[in-house]
């Protein structure tokens, strides 16, 4: 059965039309009769949605998207996967949310300096899971602890500076080279760059300085290490 046949008959079963199955979803009617039509195919988000409102199992979705063979999900991944929602739903946690946060991966970057002089690299070392982020990149240095520890990785999502609020965490590159993780404050004088350990001083660029030799990769939307 292809993706499209299914979500036609799940939502027939349902008793629902097209336009009421966007709403759900979030979608536009337009996208949701590409979707029957076989002219597009749904997200890993669409699909996770999917799951929860048909309560039908996620993997199989997946497998039905790919064109693999649905009856190779094995009776003990089914389990598996039951017993986790089972567990989330009593502590009270949304598990479409969770299954949504697994399935998206983003790419870990080379490493950036905290302080520490480390050349920004822009290949992908690795990819880990994550969401409202667009990439990953790891973190060396001692300039932002104890907020940041050294050893961690950063998730960053790109956004134009305009959108930047002041003091909040951003990825840099400066003097054309170095990535840091700083505390950024934009005034019409220059950009100030700040660390959280005072045993770093505050940098200063001007604004032709900034345009010449700096460029404002995205905010920092979350900080991992480990214990």
């Amino acid at each position: 059965m292809s993706i499209q046949s299914l979500l036609k008959e799940l939502r027939e079963k349902r008793g629902i039309n097209q336009n009421e199955l966007a709403k759900m979803l979030g979608l536009n009617m337009s996208t949701i009769s590409a979707y029957e039509r076989g002219i597009r195919k749904p997200s890993k988000k669409v699909l996770i949605k999917l799951s929860n409102l048909f309560e039908i199992s996620l993997e199989y979705l997946l497998r039905v998207s790919e064109e693999l063979d649905p009856s190779k999900t094995t009776d003990r991944e089914d389990e598996e996967i039951f017993q986790i929602r089972n567990y989330l739903k009593q502590k009270g946690i949304d598990a479409g949310n969770v299954f949504e946060y697994l399935q998206e991966q983003i790419p870990l970057l080379g490493l950036t300096g905290a302080g520490a002089n480390i050349l920004a690299q822009e290949k992908a070392e690795d990819y880990i899971y994550g969401a409202n982020a667009d990439f990953a990149v790891s973190v060396h240095g001692d300039s932002m602890e104890p907020l940041i520890r050294n050893g961690s990785i950063a998730l960053i999502k790109r956004i134009r500076i305009e959108q930047f609020r002041n003091l909040d965490i951003a990825l840099v590159i400066v003097n054309n080279d170095q990535a840091l993780l700083k505390r950024l404050y934009l005034t019409k004088e220059g950009i100030w760059l700040l660390s959280e350990n005072s045993a770093y001083d505050p940098i200063f660029f001007k604004p032709k300085e900034w345009e010449r030799e700096c460029l404002f990769l995205g905010k920092a939307v979350e900080i991992r290490f480990n214990l």
